[in-house]
């Protein structure tokens, strides 16, 4: 299926600025600058974008180390305690990982696929091979962020570019 909509990815440089917590100004000026017409589309965009870092961080910090799945007819389901409440903030189709250690050291990671969410219980979409091969053995989870409302916001911005510009 086409996908038209553009990826936007955050620059490297503010992600690194970012993450080593360093003064954004310094690889975006434009952030100290009045908002003006010239300047309005690159601050926007760097404000998505640091937005976008800061929800990264933020469903990070709800990683489950050692999860317990429970097997189901066609998914899988996790307990997510504070799901309830928005905490992580989930949405079916999200991609979640889903990580074994191995005694060798090595690390498997699987990816699964929010299908249905009931208050602290979310069924997970994996590949039938995992589905069935799965044991019981703990997991780690690590949530990621959906970047399509950014990328639709990007998008929008892109649109604004040339308002105001006479025909």
């Amino acid at each position: 299926m086409p996908n038209f909509l553009q990826c936007f990815p955050v620059p490297k440089a503010l992600r690194d600025c970012v993450e080593s917590q360093k003064d954004v100004l310094v690889v975006q000026p434009c952030l100290g600058e009045v908002l003006s017409p010239s300047n309005m589309h690159s601050r926007f965009s760097t404000l998505l974008w640091l937005e976008e870092l800061n929800a990264e961080r933020e469903v990070r910090e709800f990683t489950i180390i050692g999860a317990l799945l429970r097997k189901g007819g066609v998914y899988l389901h996790l307990e997510v305690l504070g799901l309830a409440e928005g905490r992580p903030n989930l949405n079916i189709g999200d991609r979640v990982l889903l990580k074994r250690l191995h005694n060798d050291g090595m690390a498997m990671e699987y990816v699964s696929y929010v299908a249905e969410i009931n208050e602290e219980d979310v069924s997970l979409r994996v590949n039938s091979d995992f589905h069935h091969s799965y044991l019981g053995e703990p997991l780690d989870v690590e949530f990621t962020y959906n970047r399509l409302t950014m990328r639709r916001c990007h998008n929008a911005l892109e649109l604004t570019k040339h308002f105001g510009e006479s025909k």
